[in-house]
C-alpha cells in the first residue's frame, strides 16, 4: 500500500470514527457516513477500485436478493423485517471503506490506530460512571438503541458508535492486526491490560482479548492478568456497579460456587433450531415479531436461520468469510494460522449472542 501524508492520515482516522460502530448523525438518525462520503469522497472513491470491492459486493449482493425474495414470499414479513435487511447489507458494504481506512493506518501510521483505541476506551470507561457522557454518547445511537440502553446506565457504557457486542468486537478485531504488526513497542505493552475496559461494554471482549494476547503475544496476556488483578479485584468493588457486570462470572462463583450470569440463563432457554423440515431449508422470512425478535431469540445463528433457513445461514457466513476462499496459503508462518483461527472464533462466539456481520475485507487487504 502507497505511503500517506499527515493528512491523509487524519482523515483515515475520521474515516474510522465515523463509520466504525456505525454511529448515527444526532436528531436525524442519518448514517454519519455521510459526513465522511462529504469529507472525504475524493478519498474514498478509490475504493471502488480496491481487490475486495467486486468481491464483497457480489456476496452482499447474493445474501441481498436471498433475503430479498425471502421476505418477499413471507406474507407476514413487515416493513421492519426490509429494514433490519437493509441495516445487514449496508453494514456489510462499509466493511469495505472501513479495511481501506484502517489499513492505510496499519501500514502507515499504525500509532494513530493506538489513539483511536484509546479515545474509544476512554469514553468507554468514562460513560460507566458519568451519565451526562453517557447520554452525550447515546445522541450517536438508533432511537431503538437508545431506548434500550438509556435504562442500562451504572451496568454498561460505550465508545463513539461503539456499543454492546458489535462495536466491541470490531475494536478487538482492530487489536488483534495491530498485535502482528506491533508485538514488542512499550505502547503496545501498555495497551494489553487497557483493552480490557472494552468489558465495560460487553463481557464478551474479555474471551476476545485473551484469544489474542494467548495466542499472538502471551506475554502481554500475562501482564494483562497480573495488571488486572492488582488493580480492580483488590482495588474496587466489583459487588455494584458497572464492574458487577464485567465479574458477574466471578461474583457468582464465589457466592455459589457456580459459573453462571444472567445472560447465560435466558440464552439457554431460547429456541435454538428450527423444529421443522420448511424452515430448516428455507426460514420462515422474518427477523422481527411484533412483541421483539422472532422466535423470541436473539441468537445471532439462530435468529438468520429462523430467517432463510440453511440456505440462507450459509450466504450470511459467506458474507464475512469469503476471503478464506482467496487467500494464497502457501509459505505463511504458524501466526498467520493462529490469526485465522482467532478470526473464525470471533466470528463464531460474536454470533452466538447476537446477529454480527464481521469485517473480514480486512483479511484480503493484509494479504494484498
Amino acid at each position: 500500500m502507497r505511503k500517506i501524508s499527515s493528512a491523509d492520515a487524519i482523515a483515515n482516522l475520521t474515516i474510522l470514527f465515523l463509520l466504525v460502530g456505525h454511529p448515527k448523525i444526532p436528531f436525524l438518525g442519518l448514517p454519519a457516513a455521510l459526513i465522511a462520503l462529504m469529507l472525504y469522497y475524493r478519498k474514498l472513491v478509490p475504493t471502488f477500485r480496491s481487490p475486495i470491492f467486486i468481491p464483497q459486493m457480489a456476496v452482499i449482493l447474493i445474501f441481498g436478493i436471498y433475503c430479498g425474495v425471502r421476505a418477499w414470499l413471507e406474507p407476514s414479513s413487515t416493513l421492519q423485517d426490509l429494514t433490519f435487511i437493509a441495516t445487514l447489507l449496508y453494514k456489510a458494504l462499509t466493511a469495505i471503506f472501513i479495511a481501506q481506512a484502517f489499513f492505510a493506518l496499519l501500514e502507515n501510521n499504525y500509532k494513530l490506530i493506538y489513539l483511536y483505541l484509546a479515545i474509544q476506551l476512554s469514553l468507554i470507561a468514562i460513560s460507566a460512571f458519568s451519565i451526562e457522557i453517557y447520554e452525550f454518547l447515546l445522541l450517536f445511537q438508533t432511537e431503538a438503541a437508545r431506548s434500550v440502553f438509556v435504562e442500562t446506565f451504572g451496568l454498561r457504557s460505550m465508545g463513539f458508535g461503539v456499543i454492546h457486542n458489535e462495536g466491541v468486537a470490531f475494536l478487538v478485531l482492530m487489536y488483534a492486526f495491530v498485535l502482528l504488526k506491533d508485538n514488542s513497542s512499550i505502547i503496545g505493552l501498555f495497551m494489553a491490560p487497557l483493552m480490557y475496559v472494552s468489558a465495560l461494554t460487553s463481557r464478551m471482549s474479555l474471551i476476545l482479548i485473551a484469544m489474542s494476547q494467548a495466542m499472538l503475544s502471551p506475554v502481554k496476556l500475562i501482564i494483562s492478568i497480573v495488571v488486572i488483578c492488582a488493580t480492580v479485584i483488590f482495588l474496587f468493588d466489583t459487588s455494584s456497579g458497572p464492574l458487577s457486570e464485567v465479574f458477574e462470572l466471578y461474583n457468582n462463583f464465589i457466592a455459589t460456587g457456580e459459573l453462571q450470569s444472567r445472560s447465560t440463563s435466558v440464552m439457554s432457554e431460547m429456541p435454538f433450531v428450527p423444529d421443522n423440515f420448511i424452515t430448516w431449508m428455507v426460514g420462515d422470512g422474518k427477523f422481527i415479531a411484533d412483541d421483539g425478535f422472532y422466535m423470541e431469540t436473539d441468537l445471532g445463528f439462530s435468529r438468520v436461520l429462523f430467517f432463510g433457513g440453511i440456505f440462507g445461514l450459509l450466504l450470511y457466513v459467506l458474507v464475512s468469510v469469503w476471503p478464506l476462499f482467496i487467500i494464497d496459503y502457501r509459505n505463511k508462518n504458524i501466526y498467520f494460522y493462529l490469526f485465522l483461527f482467532n478470526l473464525l472464533a470471533y466470528f463464531v462466539i460474536i454470533n452466538i449472542k447476537g446477529i454480527n456481520i464481521q469485517n473480514w475485507a480486512l483479511i484480503t487487504l493484509w494479504l494484498v
